[in-house]
């Protein structure tokens, strides 16, 4: 029996038109409040926006290109996927879109209160069991902190949760849209005022080890580390780990990433690359003089399996999932080949996602998984 209010689609036909025509039919229903779609980076990303707002009645709509998707079907690459939600799970919904990211990064929360004007919602009172953003920023801009902290400053009790865009790994361009417009250097916004029960997860499947380094010395900007504890960055990472400094590469940062611990929850710092001066770019920033713990992996199955049971016990019933992961916690799990395990730890729900070139809870975080649970 298919869940009251929500439905999900996906498609792997070549042809975009096709592709989008397919889906729309999949999640067509009455009463559509919010459409959420992930397309793969070959497909026309403008044809789809519009193929889908059209045949969909125009609903709000907001989506992204991938780094690989995730559909009802399982992870799969070169596909669309798309989801529905209706009345019987939004009150209200408005959708809005923060331009020209590099210089207007720190206006996102001046749309956010925009959308909520729009909505007659007060900010300062808002409900934070009632009222829950979905972010979906440019992956390639480095401006993700900018903008989650401008959200932060102009409504502490809102979460907003979401994913970067992604180009399967190309690293050149991806593509937002809100509506039927499509953008490149920005961010899609939606915020949603709930008549449905929902939760928010965030996971990693790292621990934090003993073991910490300090950043002595760090463009927060660039996202790029120069010296842990006096030392160039590099060579002190790499002595730690027990490898030589030109050992490092994508493999070795995916397996020994950091991590910055708030109480006992850590917020993992991937490593990029390196540069010649031995410097470190990370997918998210650290500040200079923070403190960071090498993390080490556990069981993304069993982890994703425990969350998914306690917001079910939370919930009652689980009716929809909208998932953000990680590419890097995606190419963990392909090689320990348990990608088909974990995906299968979600559930039964409805369901839709994508792979991510960072995720968004409470700021910018790397090789984790986000998800908007809905009931």
């Amino acid at each position: 029996m298919k869940n009251s209010g929500i439905k999900s689609g996906f498609s792997i036909e070549k042809d975009t038109k096709s592709a989008a025509k397919e889906v729309a039919e999949q999640i067509k229903q009455d009463n559509i409040e919010l459409v959420v779609f992930f397309a793969a980076v070959d497909y026309d990303f403008a044809k789809i926006a519009k193929t889908l707002y059209k045949a969909l009645g125009r609903s709000p709509m907001i989506g992204c290109t991938t780094a690989g998707e995730i559909t009802p079907s399982g992870f799969m690459n070169n596909s669309l996927t798309a989801m529905s939600i209706s009345s019987d799970k939004i009150s209200k919904v408005k959708v809005g879109v923060i331009k020209d990211l590099q210089n207007n990064a720190g206006k996102a929360g001046s749309i956010l209160q925009e959308l909520a004007q729009s909505m007659d919602i007060d900010l300062k009172k808002i409900d934070p069991n009632k009222h829950v953003g979905i972010i979906l920023p440019d992956g390639l801009s480095l401006k993700e902190e900018v903008v989650m902290d401008s959200l932060a400053n102009t409504s502490m009790d809102l979460i907003a949760v979401g994913g970067s865009s992604g180009d399967s790994l190309k690293f050149e361009r991806t593509l937002i849209a809100v509506n039927d417009q499509v953008y490149e250097n920005a961010t899609a916004m939606a915020l949603l005022e709930m008549k449905a029960p929902f939760e928010i997860i965030k996971k990693t499947s790292y621990a934090p080890t003993p073991i910490i380094f300090e950043i002595t010395k760090a463009d927060e900007e660039k996202r790029i580390v120069y010296e842990f504890s006096g030392k160039p960055a590099a060579d002190e990472y790499a002595r730690v780990i027990g490898v030589e400094p030109d050992e490092l590469n994508e493999t070795v940062f995916m397996s020994n990433p950091l991590g910055l611990v708030i109480g006992d929850d850590p917020y993992v710092r991937s490593p990029a690359k390196v540069f010649p001066d031995k410097s470190i770019q990370f997918y998210s920033n650290i500040s200079e003089g923070a403190i960071v713990n090498l993390m080490e992996s556990t069981d993304p199955v069993i982890d994703t399996q425990n969350i998914i049971n306690d917001v079910q016990k939370k919930l009652g019933h689980v009716s929809g999932l909208i998932i953000f992961n990680c590419i890097l916690r995606y190419l963990e799990c392909e090689s320990r080949e348990v990608s088909k395990q974990v995906f299968e730890a979600f559930g039964n729900s409805e369901k839709i996602g994508f792979n991510t070139y960072g995720e968004q809870y409470y700021g910018h975080i790397n090789q984790t998984v986000t998800i908007l649970c809905i009931q």
